[in-house]
């Protein structure tokens, strides 16, 4: 667990100068734009989000930034309607630009990142990152709802008789065989002496 709150702002030029790491945690009221249940850990201090974030040049000397993120959030179920809990882990890499335009030069690996004024918003950073990583629908693990149960299925507590022919015309056998008072194949023998 980290012991100390993740900075918001890092100027961008000297942050990839040093190579400087920033890592921390936060506070659901710390993301912007980004509504979260968030599940604190167990132990003290433990917000349920943390974050790493490093600042670099790539071999092509591109400022880049590498944003990894651990949270933990409440999410609804849409089949059950239930709460659970979802664990999180994420990361990209950030191409920091400072114009739209440069995004077309940036490789399909790195994510564009549009700093303003020279100064990275670290904490809009992991927000966005864990946008990403949200599931589009959640749906809760298979234990939050019971199995459907199919119509073949025994009921509970009811004896099961594995000789009972299941068909249309089985159970139009035992239907008739439960009508007739007379002993079972007695009806053929009945029907020959109307006959005569």
């Amino acid at each position: 667990m980290l012991d100390t709150p993740l900075p918001r702002l890092a100027n961008i030029r000297k942050a990839v100068s040093r190579n400087a790491v920033y890592e921390g945690w936060l506070k659901p009221g710390d993301l912007p734009d980004l509504t979260l249940d968030v599940v604190p850990g167990e132990e003290a201090g433990d917000t349920g989000v943390s974050a790493r974030i490093s600042f670099s040049q790539d071999a092509d000397r591109r400022a880049v930034a590498e944003v990894t993120v651990s949270a933990r959030v409440r999410l609804e179920c849409q089949r059950s309607l239930k709460h659970f809990t979802q664990d999180i882990q994420a990361s990209s890499t950030l191409g920091l630009l400072v114009s739209e335009s440069q995004a077309n030069d940036l490789p399909k690996h790195y994510e564009p990142w549009i700093a303003e004024d020279e100064e990275a918003d670290m904490w809009r950073m992991v927000a966005e990152e864990i946008a990403l990583a949200l599931p589009s629908v959640a749906y809760g693990p298979p234990d939050l709802y019971p199995a459907p149960v199919s119509e073949s299925d025994p009921e509970p507590g009811v004896p099961q008789d594995s000789s009972t022919d299941t068909s249309p015309f089985g159970v139009l056998a035992e239907l008739l065989e439960n009508d007739d008072p007379s002993p079972a194949g007695s009806r053929s023998g009945s029907r020959s002496e109307t006959q005569e």
